[in-house]
């Protein structure tokens, strides 16, 4: 099959091969070649489903002609689930690119931190240049850069707050550890907001106050009637109860919202990747340059020869930890 869209006006979508997808639909596309200026292959879900959809390209030839189009483009909707593509033998000419950009209707439960609704993983395939947008703040907590960084939450306070799955990331003596909300508290601009504010997802523990437990903060409570407070008011209240449990002085340590997942994809490309222990004494960061330190890796230094060079960190890991690195490529 092949699909060319010229860039015709009259036709309101873009891309080559377009599709919607409904839950539990699966996409196959074998031999195919999709041709367009801006978009060859492209595909989203739908808000509030209860199980996943599938995309699988083999074969392909996917093409954007002009030097911004798009080989492959992803919508997440607010499906509330994540979905499996995979992209094998395929010829790629453009980026790939993911947004968020939730539809009305996505359910409340839908609004999480990281937005991203399709797990993409590529084999066989010509290098992939990707770019991906999940522009919502979650709630974090950060602790300072030392040997026993840490961030460790209990109680049901901070249940509410975080969410059931917190993402909790490892601290050293040069990177703070950090917890990050399961859920986002904001929306981007133009979206409806179903209440997805902290203020709301609170709501009132006026008659009823809550407690939690931070390792490093002792116990904060909440008894307030938050319902109406913005983000800011919100985090007003536990930073000044932190900063009194602490004796006035939290070295740093404070609640604050942050964008985590930005270009933070859920994207694998099987042949031109490797995990291998961070091996160095530092803290090596994602897009951090890696040498090879026997069948571990460490932060390449100017006097490292380049026979030693392993690829480029995709995340980031603390001394001890594995890390997933690019060994070929392009660096998203």
């Amino acid at each position: 099959m092949v699909a060319i869209h010229e860039g015709s006006t009259v036709w309101p979508s873009p891309t080559a091969l377009g599709i919607g997808q409904h839950a539990g639909n699966q996409l196959v596309f074998r031999r195919v070649e999709a041709r367009s200026p801006t978009s060859s292959l492209g595909f989203h879900n739908n808000v509030g489903w209860t199980w996943p959809c599938s995309v699988l390209v083999e074969d392909c030839r996917l093409t954007a002609t002009n030097t911004d189009g798009q080989a492959i483009s992803v919508v997440s909707c607010g499906a509330g689930i994540v979905s499996p593509v995979t992209v094998s033998s395929t010829t790629l000419n453009g980026t790939v690119v993911h947004i968020c950009t939730f539809l009305n209707g996505a359910p409340l439960s839908a609004h999480k931190a990281n937005r991203y609704e399709y797990d993409l993983n590529f084999e066989a395939c010509t290098p992939v240049d990707w770019f991906w947008t999940c522009d919502v703040n979650a709630l974090a907590l950060s602790s300072v850069a030392g040997p026993a960084s840490s961030v460790a939450l209990s109680g049901p306070l901070f249940d509410i707050l975080f969410g059931a799955r917190p993402d909790v990331r490892k601290g050293a003596s040069d990177l703070a550890a950090l917890a990050y909300s399961h859920h986002a508290v904001d929306v981007p601009t133009g979206e409806v907001d179903p209440g997805v504010g902290l203020g709301v997802r609170a709501g009132d523990f006026s008659a009823a106050p809550l407690s939690g437990t931070i390792v490093f903060g002792g116990t904060i409570t909440g008894d307030k009637n938050y319902t109406a407070f913005s983000n800011s008011g919100v985090l007003s209240d536990p930073n000044a109860k932190l900063s009194l449990a602490m004796g006035g002085s939290t070295g740093g340590r404070a609640f604050s919202l942050a964008k985590p997942y930005v270009n933070r994809a859920p994207i694998s490309q099987h042949g031109r990747e490797a995990l291998a222990v961070n091996a160095d004494t530092a803290t090596i960061l994602k897009g951090n340059t890696l040498a090879w330190s026997g069948r571990a890796v460490r932060l390449m230094t100017p006097a490292d020869s380049l026979d030693l060079l392993a690829g480029v960190a995709l995340n980031d890991s603390v001394a001890g930890e594995r890390t997933r690195f690019l060994r070929s490529g392009f660096i998203g």
